[in-house]
């Protein structure tokens, strides 16, 4: 049992989910990660930058080592390359310690984040009966090739 409250809350939360929830709550986690390390980077506090990168890095390997290629297909294949993408830019703002980099990743987690959760609601709808369409698998509402050409320099 942990003393951050926030911690429990969400270790509840993931306990009592659904697998889609599950992922919707680790999107939730990448996006705190994401908002502390553009705090610290205003805060000038290099320690908390440093943790909050590293769990977002821990949230990324969870997302990515889940990816079923072989029913996913092209789907899980685009996450993958999503997953890849945001760690490289994760790694550049950390060595820049770039605030702008990191509202950049918050951006294009959040349009996921966002596709997973309606996936969610259209799931729970269709269990208890309450919608005609089935499911939707998010497909990839940003380009990631042209995310990652616009995004990437070396």
């Amino acid at each position: 049992m942990t003393d951050n409250p926030d911690l429990a809350y969400r270790e509840n939360e993931a306990l009592a989910t659904d697998p889609l929830g599950l992922v919707v709550v680790l999107y939730d986690m990448l996006l705190k990660d994401l908002h502390e390390a553009v705090v610290s980077v205003s805060a000038g506090d290099v320690e908390k930058r440093s943790n909050a990168v590293r769990h977002c890095l821990l949230v990324l390997q969870e997302l990515q080592g889940t990816l079923d290629f072989e029913r996913g297909g092209v789907v899980a294949e685009n996450l993958d390359r999503f997953y890849n993408f945001i760690r490289a830019k994760l790694l550049e703002g950390q060595i820049k310690a770039s605030s702008e980099i990191f509202e950049q990743q918050i951006t294009l987690v959040a349009s996921i984040r966002e596709a997973w959760q309606q996936v969610r609601r259209d799931q729970l709808a269709t269990e208890v009966g309450s919608s005609d369409t089935a499911p939707i698998i998010p497909g990839p509402l940003v380009d990631v090739e042209t995310t990652v050409a616009a995004h990437w320099s070396a």
